[in-house]
């Protein structure tokens, strides 16, 4: 969710909110610019922040599933495994969150609208499609070939194997994760495409 959504909210706070301070206004990209802080600098803190909270809630649960329930780690080494396969899955996804946050620019002069069909679509079907809501074999095939295309299912599967919680090969889930990982400077060049053309043709920025 944060490598998918969180740099498109980045964008959309960037461009959409406002600074206010005695009675003034400016928008968050205006204020950047005269302070002479790169954009990309701005973007990424916003999802670093968003990054940070998320992972820090995520912390907060396993401390709690240890202290209450007695949650246990297993081995290290399988924990050591899949954190490398985390890392590169997120890596992977982010390129598909690129491309989402590309979308901003389709819909930049109506930037104060909070929904994105794009966003919508990934956040509502992804937990279905890529298997974490239900096992994938149970889905119907158009639903399964949805969640073929989407690096998290391969994320998933990847972390299963590597946490001993299922049996086979991460051998290809690994190969699709580093493919989707390689394309991730060429979503950055079609975003930047994307912001290019909305400043010659939108007239907004």
């Amino acid at each position: 969710s944060s490598a998918v959504t969180y740099l498109y909210w980045a964008v959309h706070g960037l461009y959409s909110g406002y600074l206010e301070s005695g009675g003034f206004r400016m928008r968050y990209w205006e204020y950047y610019s005269l302070a002479g802080i790169p954009k990309y600098v701005a973007i990424t803190g916003f999802m670093l922040f968003d990054t940070l909270r998320s992972l820090s809630t995520m912390l907060l649960y396993l401390l709690v599933g240890v202290a209450a329930f007695g949650l246990s780690f297993g081995n290290p080494l399988q924990l050591l495994v899949a954190a490398g396969v985390l890392a590169l899955g997120y890596l992977a996804t982010l390129t598909v969150g690129v491309l989402v946050a590309t979308s901003f620019w389709l819909f930049i002069r109506y930037r104060e609208l909070t929904l994105n069909p794009f966003v919508w679509a990934i956040e509502t079907l992804s937990p279905v499609v890529c298997g974490i809501y239900y096992p994938r074999d149970v889905l119907p095939r158009y639903l399964r070939a949805l969640g073929d295309v989407l690096p998290q299912t391969y994320a998933i599967d990847a972390l299963r194997v590597a946490l001993g919680l299922t049996s086979g090969d991460m051998a290809v889930d690994i190969a699709v994760l580093a493919l989707y990982a390689a394309l991730l400077p060429l979503a950055a060049k079609v975003f930047r495409a994307g912001e290019r053309w909305a400043m010659r043709k939108s007239g907004v920025l």
